[in-house]
């Protein structure tokens, strides 16, 4: 809670007479989510180069099994994880250019990178489910308790650790949490209290560091339950939120509540990766509509919380098992005009002018006419391919396609011979524009990114749309061929080439 010189609430100023907000968020940072498209180790000076540039702070660094864990955690890392030297090469990065960073580590729900794995299996809290670990088994803490040590052991020096913790489902179900609640007569949140206040207490007092963790949970929550189990007094908590109507979202007595529980809160937005969990561009205008509420947000409950800073989450996966979502690269123009708004606050410019200046000012940050920023080529090849996809889709929402294109015609060989040239002219166009695209996002994407993950990129985004372009080369070059057809009725056949009815089944 806010307070004045004398230690008294000071009085919310008189509204009669609308002006500009007057809140800014002091501490900006960066989000990188590396369980999808991890960046290579000596591709972050260039970046946190250009973060610096545009007002950033610090970078939170959610590692997951990207994190060299080892002795019995090391079935936990990615077989392609960072080593312990491309750690330090990061955290070196992040020095020169003065950016402070915060490790994430998930120590509660978001757990599916070790519940997946038979090692850990017998730690789950739901037989079915990957997703949250069993807050009543000792094991649970241990495991917890030896991640963070050896995440924290690679991390010297720093300030804050969060300790993620949101989405926590499922709570409740395993037969050492209904026994624990029957006896002790807890509640649900109750259980994820005691937990998260085991952790917290870890990495405050083991490790002298203020723990973060997300809000989601509390939200919800009975304050006085909340205040039994002190946790305010060792977490700082980031109320995250990435539609454009936070206020709605997250209302007053919210915000009132945890002022009178944490002694500060965190803010958490989204720059990507929070649209659509398949997405391969980002929303330029989704994602600012989201940080102009969060300033609307905090300029309105200023007197009920005290705000210490953003954190600009930008998703890569939406959780383990996810496909990915926009990659870093594609996002930076988005990221851009995010920053240029949370600098101009006060200012309150319309967020066309702020579109503009971003453009403006990515082109004038590396002093060229082009649209040029780390990962640039990767954003020009990526877009295409985007524009590419969305080709295919119109295409085949032509009367054309739809009319003589569907499976029965081309697993049949039946169609009309002029259409046929008209549909097999679109698609060797799509195809020669793939195949210029192809070794171009290739390149682009190898310059910052391992080879596993760019292989994975690849078959998620363009393989299909090359296998859609091949199968119907292929058909239509098999009918264009054929100079007569069958009388009806055609005798139907499957893909495989058996004669099917489906009268008999």
């Amino acid at each position: 809670m806010e307070t004045s010189s004398n230690g008294s609430t000071p009085e919310p100023p008189d509204t009669s007479n609308p002006r500009p907000i007057v809140v800014k968020t002091k501490q900006k940072y960066v989000h990188f989510d590396l369980k999808g498209m991890p960046l290579k180790a000596d591709a972050y000076g260039t970046i946190f180069s250009y973060l610096k540039g545009l007002g950033v702070n610090g970078v939170l660094l959610e590692y997951e099994d990207m994190f060299p864990f080892h002795g019995r955690l090391s079935v936990i890392a990615n077989k392609e994880a960072y080593s312990e030297a491309n750690i330090k090469t990061i955290l070196k990065a992040a020095q020169d250019y003065e950016l402070k960073v915060i490790p994430l580590v998930q120590t509660f729900g978001h757990m599916e990178y070790v519940l997946k794995l038979k090692e850990f299996t017998d730690l789950k809290e739901h037989d079915n489910f990957l997703q949250c670990i069993c807050p009543s088994n000792r094991n649970s803490i241990e495991l917890v308790q030896d991640m963070i040590n050896q995440v924290m052991k690679l991390h010297p020096g720093i300030e804050h650790f969060h300790i993620g913790s949101d989405e926590v489902y499922y709570l409740g179900f395993c037969r050492h949490c209904r026994e624990r609640m029957q006896r002790f007569k807890l509640k649900r949140e109750e259980l994820f209290l005691s937990h998260v206040t085991q952790v917290a207490g870890f990495v405050k007092n083991r490790h002298k560091v203020q723990p973060l963790m997300w809000d989601d949970e509390f939200r919800k929550m009975d304050e006085k339950v909340i205040m039994k189990y002190e946790i305010g007094t060792l977490v700082e908590i980031v109320v995250w939120n990435y539609t454009p109507n936070i206020i709605e979202q997250i209302p007053r007595k919210i915000w009132e509540k945890y002022g009178k529980v944490f002694k500060a809160v965190w803010i958490g937005s989204a720059f990507k990766g929070a649209d659509k969990p398949n997405s391969i561009m980002a929303n330029e205008m989704h994602y600012l509509s989201n940080h102009i509420s969060w300033m609307d947000a905090i300029s309105e409950f200023r007197y009920d919380v005290k705000c210490k800073g953003i954190f600009l989450t930008g998703w890569q996966r939406y959780d383990h098992f996810s496909v990915l979502c926009e990659i870093f690269p594609v996002a930076m123009p988005s990221l851009v005009t995010c920053m240029l708004y949370l600098n101009s606050v006060g200012q309150q410019p319309l967020p066309e002018k702020i579109l503009g200046r971003a453009h403006d000012s990515i082109k004038l940050y590396q002093n060229s006419e082009t649209f040029t920023f780390p990962g640039s080529e990767i954003y020009d090849s990526v877009l295409a391919l985007s524009k590419l996809q969305k080709s295919m889709i119109e295409f085949k929402e032509t009367p054309i396609y739809q009319g003589w294109m569907h499976d029965i015609n081309l697993q049949n060989q039946f169609c009309s011979p002029s259409h046929v040239e008209q549909i097999l002219a679109h698609v060797m166009k799509f195809k020669g524009e793939l195949d210029t695209l192809k070794p171009k996002l290739l390149l682009a994407l190898r310059s910052m990114f391992p080879e596993w993950s760019v292989q994975e990129f690849m078959r998620t985004n363009l393989l299909p749309i090359a296998t859609q372009i091949s199968s119907l080369e292929i058909s239509l070059n098999q009918i264009k061929k054929k100079r007569t057809f069958p009388v009806r009725p055609i005798t139907f056949s499957d893909e495989a080439g058996q004669n099917t009815d489906p009268l008999l089944h």
